[in-house]
């Protein structure tokens, strides 16, 4: 199904509301368990910037940061969010990043989901 935007004057543009699109989240605690401190240790927000450099290779993605809860805890945590197609290519690649952040700071686990999304980019600067 085609969603019409009606703009300023008679300019419309349209963007895409269907199954055919997705937006998915990854919730990427940064807590890091351990066991031998009284006080856990939180990702290093540098390493966090490497370890999207390196596994998120998506053209376009963003991160918020905020409180999330794990085991009736409170902690930091950053929330990447980024639009592709409800394929299967897709969905495996986000959990891909979810299990890699799940081993590179030694997370108990990574939530990630998926919700159906209308998509759109505005037109390219100068067009």
């Amino acid at each position: 199904m085609n969603i019409k935007l009606v703009r300023e004057g008679n300019d419309q543009r349209h963007f895409a509301f269907s199954a055919a699109h997705l937006r998915a989240e990854i919730m990427c605690g940064a807590t890091i368990p351990d066991q031998s401190s009284v006080h856990p240790r939180e990702v290093d927000p540098y390493a966090f910037r490497e370890f999207l450099r390196v596994h998120c290779t998506f053209p376009g993605y963003s991160v918020f940061e905020g409180a999330g809860y794990w085991e009736g805890k409170r902690e930091i945590t950053r929330v990447i969010v980024v639009y592709g197609p409800n394929n299967v290519a897709f969905a495996a690649e986000v959990r891909k990043i979810a299990d890699a952040y799940r081993d590179t700071f030694n997370q108990d686990a990574v939530a990630f989901g998926f919700v159906p999304a209308g998509f759109g980019l505005t037109d390219p600067k100068g067009v």
